[in-house]
């Protein structure tokens, strides 16, 4: 199923008595489990957590040698791999979990990143859809989509896969930084301006390239309005460049 080695029965074996003589809360935790592997996965979500990628590897390993039909500690494994940069061992762990079972949409998302770290946008895309069509409000991948099919210039879907991601979390500034290229790219200035200013607010500092569209948005939206002085007051405020792209709206007014 997969060419990622894994410990032996006995080796593993060997590693749970020394972590139960070592450790005394290890050994109540395989009590209440009922068994090494889940104890052996919870032990290495906490060396994932605080850094020691290897060593939460290593652990993640021993536990599927006594379980090797676990989705979730395959997927555990796929997303340290990814995280110490090990994409192809990655890749190669999430397919096994999501061979074992498909229909979980965390496994999907974690195949989505894995995908989109190694450029296979096909692959990246094709699991981002499974994953908000199997948990419509995972935020995160409707905002991987969104990036991913803005980066493929299919702005159109990507505004509302964006969008989708700011409804469900409005606080990722990262959603509201997408939000406002893509609004500038839809002319619409209005949300294009609100969505740059409350990227900021998360303390997301606008490039200069966010700051440019904020402002010629201001400017269009001002147009729109029909409020001409003031656009034209922001018009001339905008740099050389930036000036040429209104002349049009600016000469009709």
């Amino acid at each position: 199923m997969t060419n990622i080695q894994l410990p032996a029965v006995s080796v593993t074996m060997a590693l749970v008595a020394n972590l139960q003589a070592s450790l005394p809360d290890f050994g109540r935790i395989i009590d209440q489990c009922g068994h090494p592997a889940p104890a052996l996965r919870k032990l290495g979500l906490v060396h994932w957590e605080n850094g020691r990628f290897d060593t939460a590897a290593r652990t993640f390993e021993a536990a599927l040698s006594l379980m090797p039909e676990d989705p979730d500690i395959w997927r555990d494994l796929a997303s340290v791999y990814s995280a110490s940069d090990r994409d192809e061992q990655a890749l190669t762990a999430i397919r096994t979990s999501l061979e074992i079972n498909p229909h979980i949409a965390q496994s999907w998302q974690t195949l989505a990143s894995v995908a989109d770290r190694l450029d296979d946008s096909e692959t990246a895309e094709d699991a981002y859809r499974c994953t908000v069509a199997l948990n419509p409000e995972a935020a995160a991948a409707h905002l991987g989509l969104g990036l991913l099919l803005f980066r493929k210039k299919h702005y159109q879907e990507a505004l509302a896969a964006v969008r989708a991601s700011v409804a469900l979390d409005p606080v990722n500034g990262l959603a509201h930084y997408a939000l406002g290229h893509l609004c500038f790219i839809a002319s619409d200035f209005a949300d294009c301006a609100g969505a740059f200013d409350e990227a900021a607010r998360l303390t997301l500092p606008l490039d200069a390239a966010a700051l440019q569209k904020r402002a010629r948005a201001m400017t269009f939206q001002t147009m729109i309005e029909g409020r001409v002085q003031d656009a034209l007051r922001d018009y001339n405020e905008i740099a050389g460049e930036d000036r040429e792209d209104l002349d049009i709206i600016v000469r009709d007014a």
